[in-house]
Protein backbone atom coordinates (compact mmCIF):
# COMPACT_ATOMS: atom_id res chain seq x y z
CA UNK A 1 0.00 0.00 0.00
CA UNK A 2 3.22 2.53 0.53
CA UNK A 3 4.37 2.13 -2.82
CA UNK A 4 1.11 3.38 -4.05
CA UNK A 5 1.37 7.22 -4.14
CA UNK A 6 5.25 6.57 -5.23
CA UNK A 7 3.76 4.51 -8.36
CA UNK A 8 0.94 7.18 -9.28
CA UNK A 9 3.70 10.11 -9.08
CA UNK A 10 5.89 8.17 -11.58
CA UNK A 11 3.16 7.58 -13.71
CA UNK A 12 2.21 11.68 -13.44
CA UNK A 13 6.33 12.16 -14.37
CA UNK A 14 5.80 10.18 -17.16
CA UNK A 15 2.54 11.79 -18.59
CA UNK A 16 3.88 15.16 -18.10
CA UNK A 17 6.78 14.49 -19.76
CA UNK A 18 4.94 12.58 -22.82
CA UNK A 19 2.70 15.92 -23.25
CA UNK A 20 5.66 18.06 -23.07
CA UNK A 21 7.14 16.29 -26.15
CA UNK A 22 5.86 18.51 -29.14
CA UNK A 23 7.09 18.43 -32.23
CA UNK A 24 9.11 21.54 -33.43
CA UNK A 25 8.08 21.83 -37.19
CA UNK A 26 10.86 24.07 -37.69
CA UNK A 27 13.69 21.11 -36.75
CA UNK A 28 11.33 18.75 -38.47
CA UNK A 29 12.51 20.59 -41.62
CA UNK A 30 14.55 23.19 -41.20
CA UNK A 31 14.08 26.72 -42.85
CA UNK A 32 15.84 27.20 -46.18
CA UNK A 33 17.21 30.54 -45.05
CA UNK A 34 18.91 28.66 -42.08
CA UNK A 35 22.30 26.67 -42.82
CA UNK A 36 21.37 23.14 -42.65
CA UNK A 37 23.78 21.58 -39.47
CA UNK A 38 24.69 18.49 -41.90
CA UNK A 39 24.21 16.92 -44.95
CA UNK A 40 21.25 14.59 -44.37
CA UNK A 41 19.83 17.82 -43.01
CA UNK A 42 20.77 19.55 -46.26
CA UNK A 43 19.17 17.08 -48.69
CA UNK A 44 15.77 17.48 -46.15
CA UNK A 45 16.02 21.18 -47.06
CA UNK A 46 16.14 19.79 -50.81
CA UNK A 47 13.20 17.45 -50.58
CA UNK A 48 11.29 20.47 -49.27
CA UNK A 49 12.22 23.01 -51.33
CA UNK A 50 11.82 21.32 -54.77
CA UNK A 51 8.45 19.28 -53.87
CA UNK A 52 5.53 20.65 -55.93
CA UNK A 53 2.91 19.12 -53.77
CA UNK A 54 4.07 21.89 -51.31
CA UNK A 55 3.16 24.62 -53.21
CA UNK A 56 -0.12 23.39 -53.59
CA UNK A 57 -0.26 23.32 -49.73
CA UNK A 58 1.10 26.82 -49.62
CA UNK A 59 -1.77 27.93 -51.98
CA UNK A 60 -4.44 26.19 -49.76
CA UNK A 61 -3.13 28.27 -46.53
CA UNK A 62 -3.33 31.37 -48.45
CA UNK A 63 -6.71 30.55 -50.00
CA UNK A 64 -7.52 29.98 -46.17
CA UNK A 65 -6.24 33.20 -45.06
CA UNK A 66 -8.13 35.26 -47.29
CA UNK A 67 -11.44 33.20 -46.29
CA UNK A 68 -10.90 34.54 -43.04
CA UNK A 69 -10.49 38.10 -44.27
CA UNK A 70 -13.62 38.35 -46.15
CA UNK A 71 -15.60 36.43 -43.43
CA UNK A 72 -14.71 39.52 -41.40
CA UNK A 73 -16.34 41.57 -43.64
CA UNK A 74 -19.75 39.09 -43.95
CA UNK A 75 -21.28 41.84 -41.83
CA UNK A 76 -21.19 44.26 -44.64
CA UNK A 77 -23.39 42.50 -46.17
CA UNK A 78 -26.10 42.51 -43.39
CA UNK A 79 -26.73 46.28 -44.19
CA UNK A 80 -29.13 47.03 -47.53
CA UNK A 81 -28.50 51.02 -48.23
CA UNK A 82 -31.09 52.32 -50.39
CA UNK A 83 -32.96 55.80 -51.84
CA UNK A 84 -36.67 56.70 -51.97
CA UNK A 85 -37.28 58.93 -55.03
CA UNK A 86 -40.35 60.95 -55.25
CA UNK A 87 -41.44 63.36 -58.43
CA UNK A 88 -43.96 65.57 -55.82
CA UNK A 89 -45.66 69.00 -56.52
CA UNK A 90 -44.88 71.50 -54.54
CA UNK A 91 -47.80 74.54 -53.94
CA UNK A 92 -46.75 78.30 -54.22
CA UNK A 93 -49.10 81.13 -52.78
CA UNK A 94 -49.30 84.97 -53.08
CA UNK A 95 -50.40 87.24 -49.91
CA UNK A 96 -53.61 88.14 -49.83
CA UNK A 97 -54.29 91.95 -48.65
CA UNK A 98 -57.54 94.11 -47.29
CA UNK A 99 -57.49 97.16 -49.95
CA UNK A 100 -59.89 98.79 -48.06
CA UNK A 101 -57.53 101.44 -46.54
CA UNK A 102 -55.49 102.27 -50.27
CA UNK A 103 -52.83 103.67 -47.63
CA UNK A 104 -52.03 101.05 -45.33
CA UNK A 105 -53.34 97.25 -46.48
CA UNK A 106 -53.52 94.92 -44.71
CA UNK A 107 -52.24 91.49 -44.98
CA UNK A 108 -55.35 88.46 -44.95
CA UNK A 109 -54.04 85.35 -46.15
CA UNK A 110 -52.92 83.32 -48.08
CA UNK A 111 -54.04 82.06 -52.11
CA UNK A 112 -52.90 79.73 -53.94
CA UNK A 113 -51.36 80.48 -56.74
CA UNK A 114 -49.67 77.45 -58.95
CA UNK A 115 -47.85 74.27 -58.36
CA UNK A 116 -43.90 73.38 -58.77
CA UNK A 117 -42.67 69.49 -59.37
CA UNK A 118 -39.79 68.75 -57.15
CA UNK A 119 -37.75 65.28 -57.03
CA UNK A 120 -37.21 64.38 -53.60
CA UNK A 121 -34.70 61.87 -53.02
CA UNK A 122 -35.35 59.74 -49.35
CA UNK A 123 -32.35 57.57 -48.11
CA UNK A 124 -32.47 54.57 -46.02
CA UNK A 125 -30.43 51.75 -44.57
CA UNK A 126 -32.03 48.09 -43.86
CA UNK A 127 -30.33 45.77 -41.92
CA UNK A 128 -30.57 41.87 -41.95
CA UNK A 129 -30.12 40.41 -38.34
CA UNK A 130 -29.50 36.58 -39.92
CA UNK A 131 -26.50 37.96 -41.80
CA UNK A 132 -25.02 39.74 -39.45
CA UNK A 133 -25.36 37.25 -36.77
CA UNK A 134 -23.47 34.80 -38.67
CA UNK A 135 -20.67 36.65 -39.61
CA UNK A 136 -18.67 35.31 -36.04
CA UNK A 137 -19.12 31.56 -37.37
CA UNK A 138 -18.10 32.05 -41.05
CA UNK A 139 -14.90 33.92 -39.19
CA UNK A 140 -14.83 30.43 -36.81
CA UNK A 141 -14.78 28.21 -39.84
CA UNK A 142 -12.38 30.46 -41.86
CA UNK A 143 -10.02 30.56 -38.69
CA UNK A 144 -10.28 26.65 -38.39
CA UNK A 145 -9.38 26.28 -42.39
CA UNK A 146 -5.76 27.83 -41.72
CA UNK A 147 -5.37 25.17 -38.48
CA UNK A 148 -6.47 22.47 -40.81
CA UNK A 149 -4.00 23.89 -43.32
CA UNK A 150 -0.76 24.56 -41.15
CA UNK A 151 -1.80 21.18 -40.55
CA UNK A 152 -1.15 19.85 -43.53
CA UNK A 153 1.96 21.56 -43.81
CA UNK A 154 3.08 19.59 -40.68
CA UNK A 155 2.32 16.84 -41.98
CA UNK A 156 4.00 16.61 -45.13
CA UNK A 157 7.05 18.03 -43.26
CA UNK A 158 6.98 14.95 -41.55
CA UNK A 159 6.72 12.45 -44.32
CA UNK A 160 8.89 14.74 -46.78
CA UNK A 161 11.73 14.30 -44.13
CA UNK A 162 11.19 10.36 -43.30
CA UNK A 163 11.20 9.77 -47.06
CA UNK A 164 14.15 11.71 -47.98
CA UNK A 165 16.26 10.42 -45.23
CA UNK A 166 15.09 6.52 -45.78
CA UNK A 167 15.89 6.85 -49.39
CA UNK A 168 19.19 8.19 -48.76
CA UNK A 169 20.01 5.26 -46.64
CA UNK A 170 18.90 2.93 -49.05
CA UNK A 171 21.32 4.68 -51.58
CA UNK A 172 24.42 4.74 -49.17
CA UNK A 173 23.74 1.47 -48.66
CA UNK A 174 23.60 0.04 -52.04
CA UNK A 175 26.69 1.78 -52.71
CA UNK A 176 28.37 0.26 -50.30
CA UNK A 177 27.00 -3.15 -51.33
CA UNK A 178 28.38 -2.35 -54.54
CA UNK A 179 31.75 -1.14 -53.65
CA UNK A 180 31.80 -4.30 -51.75
CA UNK A 181 30.63 -6.93 -54.38
CA UNK A 182 32.68 -4.54 -56.96
CA UNK A 183 35.80 -5.94 -54.82
CA UNK A 184 34.67 -9.35 -54.40
CA UNK A 185 34.53 -9.82 -58.02
CA UNK A 186 37.95 -8.19 -58.62
CA UNK A 187 39.23 -10.88 -56.42
CA UNK A 188 37.39 -13.98 -57.69
CA UNK A 189 38.61 -12.38 -60.91
CA UNK A 190 42.37 -13.11 -59.62
CA UNK A 191 41.87 -16.20 -58.50
CA UNK A 192 40.07 -17.76 -61.90
CA UNK A 193 43.24 -16.28 -63.65
CA UNK A 194 45.96 -17.68 -61.47
CA UNK A 195 43.30 -21.08 -61.68
CA UNK A 196 43.19 -20.61 -65.43
CA UNK A 197 46.87 -20.31 -65.75
CA UNK A 198 47.46 -23.22 -63.81
CA UNK A 199 44.68 -25.02 -64.91
CA UNK A 200 46.81 -24.73 -68.63
CA UNK A 201 49.87 -26.26 -67.03
CA UNK A 202 48.01 -29.18 -66.00
CA UNK A 203 48.82 -28.05 -62.07
CA UNK A 204 45.12 -28.57 -61.11
CA UNK A 205 42.16 -30.67 -62.15
CA UNK A 206 39.45 -28.97 -64.01
CA UNK A 207 36.89 -28.91 -61.19
CA UNK A 208 39.40 -26.67 -59.60
CA UNK A 209 39.28 -24.59 -62.48
CA UNK A 210 35.29 -24.60 -62.82
CA UNK A 211 34.71 -23.82 -59.49
CA UNK A 212 37.23 -20.85 -59.81
CA UNK A 213 34.97 -19.81 -63.12
CA UNK A 214 31.80 -20.79 -61.46
CA UNK A 215 32.93 -18.31 -58.55
CA UNK A 216 34.09 -15.56 -60.86
CA UNK A 217 30.82 -15.43 -62.69
CA UNK A 218 28.67 -15.42 -59.73
CA UNK A 219 30.80 -12.54 -58.43
CA UNK A 220 29.92 -10.95 -61.60
CA UNK A 221 26.45 -11.32 -61.58
CA UNK A 222 26.28 -10.19 -58.14
CA UNK A 223 28.31 -6.77 -59.33
CA UNK A 224 25.43 -6.40 -61.92
CA UNK A 225 22.47 -6.72 -59.17
CA UNK A 226 24.28 -4.55 -57.07
CA UNK A 227 25.11 -1.96 -59.21
CA UNK A 228 21.78 -1.85 -61.08
CA UNK A 229 20.15 -1.71 -57.26
CA UNK A 230 22.69 1.19 -56.85
CA UNK A 231 21.23 3.35 -59.55
CA UNK A 232 17.34 3.03 -58.57
CA UNK A 233 18.32 3.92 -54.96
CA UNK A 234 20.16 7.52 -56.96
CA UNK A 235 16.96 7.66 -58.66
CA UNK A 236 14.41 7.65 -56.02
CA UNK A 237 17.13 10.44 -54.18
CA UNK A 238 16.86 12.03 -56.93
CA UNK A 239 12.98 11.90 -57.56
CA UNK A 240 12.42 13.07 -53.83
CA UNK A 241 15.79 16.18 -53.80
CA UNK A 242 14.45 17.32 -57.03
CA UNK A 243 18.55 17.56 -58.32
CA UNK A 244 20.74 15.52 -59.96
CA UNK A 245 23.40 13.41 -57.60
CA UNK A 246 26.21 14.96 -59.44
CA UNK A 247 24.70 18.53 -58.65
CA UNK A 248 24.13 18.21 -55.19
CA UNK A 249 26.90 20.66 -53.47
CA UNK A 250 28.08 20.78 -50.35
CA UNK A 251 30.76 19.74 -48.20
CA UNK A 252 29.64 16.90 -46.59
CA UNK A 253 28.22 15.01 -50.03
CA UNK A 254 31.10 12.80 -50.17
CA UNK A 255 31.91 12.07 -46.46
Amino acid sequence: MKKTPIFLLFCCFLVKNASAQVANFDRVVQPVDVKAKDFPEYLVQLAWVNNPANKVLDYKKEAAQAEVKLAKKTWLNSLSPSVGYAHQPLPLTKPRYNTSNPQQPLLVGFDLDRYVYTNQFTPSLGLNLGVLFSTKGKKNIAEQQVKIADADINQQKLTIRAETLARYQNFKLALEILKTRTQVEQDAKNNFDIMAQQFRSDAIKFSEYNEAATTYHEAVESRIKAESDYQIARIHLEEIIGVRWDDVSHPGKDK
